[in-house]
């Protein structure tokens, strides 16, 4: 069976299974990423993303029962294994929300933008690491609506990204980069990592540039209008593994000069801006 076909019927699962049994206490089913940009059938590296938002009102032994059948729903169409690559990945996950597929929260953490009541990340780690400004920003602009409310409607963007974002941004992606260089000498499949951090980076980049366009291959085309020869040829081989998913010993090098260069320039921009 094709991935995407797999995506179909997880989607449908989890829509099936809220809506038949707890429709009293949902609010929205939300798709977000590249699935929602249309991306899917472009990349071999897109996962199902989904925000699952509940009332207010929904009983907590009710909430976490659904938080429990959906990790069980999503566990059959995507079963994981107990190598260390996959610890790592678990460990890196409650950290920082990464490679999660599935966010379950209440309509006030939404409404609020309590970015650990959404993406259930580690307090300390959002405060310090999360570019909540660029998230959001994202989010907003690439979701599709599954089932129920418009959860952005009248709602605005953000209007600019401020030095504290880009800087988290930087020591995020950087930390993520370097970690997946140190591990790649015990564990082949760190380009994975790597590529997030290129990712973000770029996101962060294309939020603070305003630009209209949510398409990775897009931003990155906007991104080499400016870039050194080193810089394109990273930006090839970011797409060209989001295709093929073979590691890249290239892009796992590269990828933290490239961090380093894009939120340098970022930063220079805020300076002659204030």
């Amino acid at each position: 069976m094709g991935k995407h076909m797999k995506d179909k019927e997880y989607l449908l699962a989890v829509k099936t299974y809220l809506t038949r049994y707890y429709s009293s206490e949902l609010v929205s089913i939300i798709l977000f990423g590249s699935l929602a940009d249309n991306q899917g059938d472009q990349t071999h590296s897109t996962d199902v993303d989904l925000l699952i938002i509940i009332k207010d009102t929904c009983p907590i032994p009710i909430f976490n029962k659904i938080n429990r059948e959906l990790l069980g729903i999503e566990a059959q169409f995507k079963p994981t294994k107990n190598s260390f690559y996959d610890l790592f990945r678990k460990g890196l996950q409650n950290a920082t929300g990464m490679f999660i597929n599935l966010f379950i929260c209440r309509h006030s953490d939404f409404t609020t933008r309590n970015f650990t009541g959404v993406f259930g990340v580690n307090p300390l780690m959002a405060f310090l690491f999360a570019p909540k400004t660029s998230v959001w920003i994202s989010l907003q602009q690439r979701h599709k609506i599954i089932w129920g409310e418009e959860i952005f409607a009248g709602s605005k963007e953000d209007a600019s990204m401020q030095f504290s974002d880009v800087l988290r941004s930087f020591s995020m992606n950087l930390l993520l980069s370097l970690g997946a260089i140190s591990l790649s000498f015990i564990m082949s499949s760190m380009t994975q990592f790597a590529m997030e951090a290129v990712k973000w980076s770029l996101f962060t980049w294309k939020n603070y540039s305003n630009l209209p366009n949510t398409s990775l291959p897009m931003i990155c085309s906007e991104y080499a209008r400016n870039a050194s020869t080193s810089e394109k040829r990273l930006l090839s081989a970011f797409l060209n593994f989001r295709q093929t998913q073979k590691p890249d010993n290239f892009l796992l090098l590269l990828a933290p000069l490239f961090i380093f260069s894009l939120h340098h320039k970022i930063m220079q921009l805020l300076k002659v801006k204030s």
